[in-house]
């Protein structure tokens, strides 16, 4: 197979500064056809990208999961209509909170949680690190949470101007800012 084109156009990408660096790989049949590296991986633009480069990539994860999952569902192993508890039974007694007015009761979910639910991002389920429970299961651990401080809110269809007015109003030293892939 001629990759030229590819490489060519991930090649553009770097040189076009787009992104600083660029590593591609192709499989076909369990074995790599194709390898393309170029860039750095430093802001300073002197560190080249290597082969074993470590990549954060964050909400990127949940295409391969997809993909890894789907490939489950066809092969009838797993159902999107199935109870999440029937493979993490922890999960069968879910509880939340009701609020009414000031009053906040701890209330068991009457629906099962179910893994269309999560794959579809309708879980109910959260990234608040801080909750009581959260906390406690981490300090059984030995574990430190860690969250952003700064949300972009990127994915709301934000400006430039306006998410970059969002984040300098609010960032402080230390901050850790959360920026989507949009």
């Amino acid at each position: 197979m001629d990759f030229d084109k590819l490489t060519n156009y991930l090649d553009s990408l770097v040189n076009n500064e787009d992104f600083p660096s660029v590593d591609c790989i192709i499989y076909k049949d369990h074995e790599m056809i194709y390898r393309h590296m170029y860039g750095t991986s430093d802001k300073a633009k002197s560190i080249p990208i290597k082969d074993n480069q470590l990549y954060l990539m964050f909400s990127m994860t949940k295409v391969q999961t997809m993909v890894a999952f789907m490939q489950l569902v066809e092969q009838g192993k797993v159902s999107l209509e199935d109870e999440v508890a029937k493979y993490l039974p922890a999960y069968g007694n879910l509880l939340y909170e009701k609020r009414e007015g000031n009053t906040i009761d701890i209330v068991k979910c009457d629906k099962p949680l179910k893994i269309k639910h999560l794959v579809s991002m309708q879980s109910g389920l959260d990234y608040d690190l801080e909750r009581p429970g959260i906390i406690r299961v981490l300090n059984e651990k030995g574990m430190i949470g860690v969250q952003w401080s700064v949300d972009s809110l990127d994915w709301k269809g934000l400006s430039g101007g306006e998410i970059a007015e969002r984040i300098l109003s609010r960032v402080q030293k230390g901050s850790i800012i959360l920026c989507h892939n949009n």
